[in-house]
């Protein structure tokens, strides 16, 4: 099974938005998980081939979840907790 095919079953799966649910009530779930997949196919194909064969690419991909939601040099903290955490909620009124 190739890369592509790989990514392809784990985004028909929602592996990774289900994963990121699990582990954060972020409202930029579904940000995080777009940056996850890019990630992913920018990995090189013995890599994923690799993890996949071993069993083992759920639970790096778990990795990385936590890794993007708990480190404050993630590319998906830079991109956007870091704004949320600093900003005050506008109320919304007419």
């Amino acid at each position: 099974m190739s890369k592509k095919d790989i990514i392809n079953n784990l985004a028909k799966e929602k592996y990774i938005e289900t994963t990121i649910g699990n582990l954060t009530t972020s409202p930029y779930k579904q940000d995080l998980a777009q940056d996850l997949y890019i990630e992913l196919l920018m990995k090189p194909d013995d890599l994923i081939d690799g993890l996949f064969e071993r069993d083992e690419l759920k639970f790096y991909i778990k990795k990385m979840v936590r890794l993007n939601i708990n480190s404050n040099t993630s590319p998906f903290y830079t991109k956007y907790e870091r704004y949320r955490k600093i900003s005050d909620e506008i109320p919304y009124t007419l």
